[in-house]
């Protein structure tokens, strides 16, 4: 049950923000949420925070079961250090996405390994369920919404 409330509650606030961001739509070239998923997954197994940044949208948030942040600027600061060094060699595998206009999402699952604090890795991986959400703003694409799940 709890699975579907927070599909549900995932769905929901999609919808809530894509109906927020709908008054600036246009045609466009498609674009691949996939790749545009993998590029970040790669600037996150990389430790590349420059990349990271470069590829959220100001107004971007993160949640996570350990933790929600708001904003670029404070994801940068925090999660974005913090987190990279504690899972990596992140791989994921789409299973559901749409282009609409200017907003795209990306829904699938992934896996990671963990490691400890001292760097040493975990014999467990971390596996979760994710939804990303992009918006494109002058020509580019920019990641809004990530969410990870159990």
């Amino acid at each position: 049950m709890k699975r579907k409330i927070t599909y549900r509650f995932l769905f929901v606030l999609s919808i809530a923000i894509f109906h927020l961001t709908s008054g600036a739509l246009r045609a466009q070239a498609p674009v691949s949420t996939d790749s545009l998923v993998h590029q970040f997954h790669d600037a996150w197994n990389a430790e590349d925070i420059g990349r990271m940044v470069s590829l959220l949208d100001p107004d971007a948030f993160f949640k996570s079961p350990f933790q929600l942040r708001y904003s670029r600027d404070t994801m940068e600061a925090t999660v974005l250090i913090t987190n990279p060094p504690i899972f990596k060699v992140v791989e994921s595998t789409e299973t559901y996405s749409n282009v609409h206009g200017n907003v795209a999402w990306s829904i699938g699952k992934m896996v990671c390994d963990w490691y400890n604090e001292n760097g040493t890795k975990k014999e467990e991986q971390w596996y979760n369920d994710y939804v990303y959400m992009f918006v494109e703003r002058q020509g580019e694409w920019k990641l809004q919404m990530l969410f990870f799940h159990e």
